[in-house]
């Protein structure tokens, strides 16, 4: 992984100032994982605007704009981008088979959509509704994942105990343990 200035420089991760800052999330995150994000541009910034905070996907890389604390929502992205949605090709899917590709992306699909009676469903959460861990996430599937993806890294506590009451919740948390983490938990 590398973080670069612009486009011809390139520089190891552990070399950019403030690794310290977002290297532990990193450092989370199993093999098979961060080998989806080899070879990609990333450009993190540690100045917080709303201008600088967005996310964009460019021919050569994928350039992330996130104060460190956003590192493993963004990363999460990436997963979608690339492990589920294969936009670098089928070589980086997810699943090995033709087979295990379509059923890992129809499960994602029907898991992290966004259902059209969403303000219908009834929570034991205030505020949320059934199956969302945050109201961030409900603004679309994208969302929903990544935003699933970085409590299931930074905040498990939170998510297992949310999930035990949440059928919904603990659907996902089960298809990110053993479809995304291959088992591992934190």
């Amino acid at each position: 992984i590398f973080s670069s200035q612009s486009a011809t420089d390139t520089i190891p991760m552990v070399e950019v100032p403030n690794t310290q800052q977002f290297l532990p999330s990193l450092q989370k995150l199993p093999d098979h994982l961060i080998r989806l994000l080899e070879n990609n541009t990333i450009v993190i910034s540690t100045k917080f605007t709303w201008e600088n905070c967005q996310a964009h996907t460019l021919s050569d890389g994928f350039f992330l704009c996130q104060p460190p604390s956003g590192f493993v929502h963004e990363t999460g992205h990436l997963i979608d981008f690339y492990g589920i949605n294969m936009q670098r090709g089928k070589d980086f899917a997810l699943g090995k088979t033709d087979e295990e590709i379509r059923a890992l992306a129809n499960e994602y699909e029907r898991m992290f959509s966004i259902p059209k009676d969403l303000d219908t469903k009834p929570s034991i959460f205030p505020g949320l509704p059934a199956g969302f861990l945050t109201e961030y996430s409900t603004n679309n599937i994208i969302e929903n994942f990544a935003d699933h993806f970085a409590r299931y890294v930074e905040l498990p506590e939170f998510f297992r105990e949310r999930a035990v009451k949440d059928p919904g919740i603990a659907e996902k948390y089960e298809f990110l343990k053993t479809k995304i983490f291959l088992g591992k938990e934190y």
